[in-house]
């Protein structure tokens, strides 16, 4: 089969390129090095994990020429110009956590993400991702952002990781009316009343802030899990209100 010879050899001069090992594997996890064959032997998806990759241009032109990958994974890497990716528009499932990336202004062209993971580099300018309407799970833990704006046309969110950033006013969450785990851990939120509107809400993570009234939390029904650790939360007996909840942390 033409297909199978083009993408198996696309992947050895990709490891050739890289100096990095690529196994067969069965999905692509967060730290995996290698690739997903369909059943047409076709890759759809490629793990790069801590392959040492500076510079994506150096495989790009080998990467769009695997014209079934919907799902890339280059995290752990030394990243900062991810421009080239403009050639990767397939992608569906897109990780970058744990490079030096700020500047994301070429995800605008990935219309059909619907995952993407961000952790861990250097941003506070996230106004792009509002093009990503197709997004359902998005982490952009361990970064600076400050401003969560352009989050609010995000409308089909159903995961969504904010902890360790610079965020402080959460109020446009109350638009992310499909949101079932968000995570807001090491922030600086005070004031919880915009979550009183997510319904769907089944994990809450408020670790390590300065919160001390959690009243509205009442209104979330569905919560099954929540960690409040390391806030000033003095008042509890709101909780037993939220009949479905099986795991608290509460802590200090």
């Amino acid at each position: 089969m033409p297909t199978m010879a083009n993408d198996l050899e696309i992947i050895k001069q990709i490891e050739k390129e890289l100096g990095c090992e690529l196994e067969q594997v069965k999905e692509i996890e967060w730290n995996t090095r290698g690739y997903v064959l369909n059943e047409q032997a076709e890759v759809v998806g490629l793990g790069l994990y801590d392959c040492e990759i500076g510079d994506l241009k150096r495989i790009i032109y080998l990467l769009k020429e695997l014209k079934k990958m919907t799902l890339l994974n280059s995290s752990r890497n030394q990243l900062s110009d991810i421009s080239v990716l403009k050639e990767l528009k397939n992608l569906t499932q897109l990780d970058l956590s744990d490079n030096l990336i700020s500047d994301i202004s070429v995800l605008k062209e990935l219309k059909k993400l619907t995952q993407l993971n961000l952790t861990w580099n250097q941003l506070s300018d996230i106004s792009v991702l509002k093009e990503l309407k197709n997004l359902t799970k998005l982490n952009l833990s361990g970064n600076q952002v400050s401003d969560i704006s352009a989050l609010k046309e995000l409308k089909n969110l159903t995961v969504l990781h904010l902890s360790i950033n610079g965020v402080s006013d959460i109020s446009v969450l109350k638009e992310l009316k499909k949101l079932a785990v968000l995570g807001l851990g090491r922030i600086k939120v005070r004031d919880v009343s915009p979550l009183k509107e997510l319904k769907n809400l089944t994990e809450l993570y408020l670790i390590d802030n300065q919160v001390s009234d959690i009243s509205v939390l009442k209104e979330l029904k569905n919560l099954n899990v929540l960690y409040l650790s390391d806030n000033q939360v003095s008042d509890i007996s709101v909780l037993k209100e939220l009949k479905k909840l099986a795991v608290l942390g509460l802590g200090r």
